[in-house]
């Protein structure tokens, strides 16, 4: 255990008023021989504090293993571990190249059914159809081309966007421990994967069942993420903007300098021109970033719950991903360049 996953559960130990442990769980007396004196309890290691949800036995009389709050929780900088990067590397690299390809498939298929509406409406004879085909080619070949070259770039911008919202999931989920309970952060920070193998085992291998509860704890362990990812893409898109609107407002006030006929109050009218039009597309593309993720969310979230009654477990992940990946490719927000 890292020493700031140490400090981090340390301190909220250290003020049971807020975040009482106790409290979290009515079965949690029960595994105490005294309960009378809690402070002894808490001496003891993370491992006695169980969920009272995912500790017994099933319908059937299937056992499952007792999980401690928590438990699902990652460590501050798991994902710079050598293992992790190799992971999310690949990971990064194979939706970016499903994306440059599925996005090269997309508009050759468009242009195609646009030149044969073309032929159908007497608007292109089919030589020119045929003629305007093969130079559609080296366009294509060319724009393939740059695609390629820009690949890398491409792969290592969302590979530094991946890192940046874990970071800053990481520490939203600190945070989170000196505000809610025990209990609600360890809502918030389950792993899908392993939850839905858990309640699938818990309710005596009823998927229906468990994709329904799926649902909710979709919903709190994607909560933080979300949130991540909208922080950071917010700063992003700040940045850009201010970025765009200061090499703007840069050329204005030179192309007005040249040009002596323009007066100080047209310059400063066209700048404030300027500022305005950027305030509205920043709100805008703002509001449109606040709209999108959260319906990633929910998408997400029931795409879980459906991958669950499937096959619990890599169906939770797998499906959810689709719904995800689905509402990211129907609407996301461009940063200026």
């Amino acid at each position: 255990m890292s020493l700031l996953y140490t400090e981090n559960y340390l301190f909220v130990l250290s003020i049971p008023e807020h975040c009482n442990i106790l409290a979290t769980s009515s079965k949690y007396y029960s595994n105490i021989s005294n309960p009378e004196e809690p402070n002894r309890s808490l001496q003891q290691p993370s491992s006695s504090v169980r969920s009272s949800d995912t500790s017994g036995v099933g319908e059937g009389g299937h056992e499952w293993n007792k999980r401690a709050y928590l438990s699902d929780q990652k460590k501050p900088f798991d994902h710079l571990k050598p293992k992790a990067i190799l992971r999310s590397t690949t990971r990064v690299v194979f939706v970016q190249l499903a994306g440059m390809v599925s996005t090269a498939i997309s508009d050759q298929l468009h242009e195609d059914l646009e030149r044969e509406r073309k032929v159908r409406d007497g608007l292109l004879s089919p030589e020119e159809a045929e003629r305007e085909y093969e130079e559609q080619d080296w366009v294509s070949l060319e724009k393939g081309m740059q695609c390629i070259q820009e690949f890398p770039n491409r792969c290592l911008t969302a590979l530094l966007r991946f890192h940046a919202t874990t970071l800053v999931m990481r520490w939203y989920e600190h945070m989170a421990l000196s505000i809610f309970s025990i209990r609600m952060v360890d809502k918030l920070t389950k792993d899908p994967y392993l939850s839905a193998k858990r309640k699938y085992l818990r309710n005596d291998r009823d998927k229906i069942k468990s994709g329904k509860q799926m649902l909710s704890t979709a919903l709190y362990s994607s909560a933080i993420a979300i949130l991540s990812d909208i922080t950071v893409q917010q700063a992003i898109l700040t940045v850009g903007y201010a970025l765009y609107y200061y090499r703007h407002r840069t050329s204005v006030k030179i192309n007005q300098r040249k040009n002596k006929g323009h007066t100080n109050e047209v310059c400063a009218a066209s700048v404030t021109n300027l500022g305005g039009g950027f305030l509205l597309k920043f709100i805008f593309d703002s509001s449109s970033l606040l709209v999108s993720r959260t319906i990633e969310w929910i998408a997400s979230s029931v795409g879980a719950s459906l991958g669950t009654m499937i096959f619990p477990g890599w169906g939770t992940v797998a499906v959810s991903q689709i719904f995800d990946g689905v509402v990211l490719s129907l609407y996301d927000v461009e940063i200026p360049a």
